[in-house]
């Protein structure tokens, strides 16, 4: 299994979610699948569910030897790592985002209303 740690802020609150994989995901289906997810997760709260389809903007990988958040510039993601996801909102390519501590994550619960797809597992 392939495990990822993503977090990111919606309504100025931070969600991170376990995602798991049954390989690496290639980035386009990484994207794909993180979008989907949390625009699943801003369907679950009334007061997220006007805002704007959650859209990646970039993304940041933690890089523990450093202990500092760097942009991820390849197409990998390696497993058991945290990544943080930024989203465009409002037109604006580089909104504000709050700074907070990140929670700890949690495994991703899905109904069956959230597509799957075969590949990607969800929860533990």
């Amino acid at each position: 299994m392939h495990q990822v740690y993503v977090c990111a802020e919606l309504n100025k609150r931070k969600l991170n979610l376990e995602l798991m994989f049954t390989c690496e995901p290639s980035a386009a289906e990484f994207v794909s699948y993180v979008e989907r997810v949390f625009r699943y997760e801003q369907g679950q709260h009334q007061e997220l569910q006007e805002c704007e389809p959650f859209k990646v903007h970039r993304i940041h990988i933690f890089d523990k030897p450093l202990g500092e958040w760097m942009e991820l510039v390849t197409n990998r993601f390696p497993a058991f790592t945290q990544l943080y996801v930024f989203q465009q909102q409002g037109g604006a390519a580089h909104r504000c985002e709050t700074q907070h501590d990140i929670p700890v994550p949690r495994a991703l619960t899905l109904s069956t209303e959230m597509p799957r797809r075969p590949e990607i597992v969800t929860g533990k």
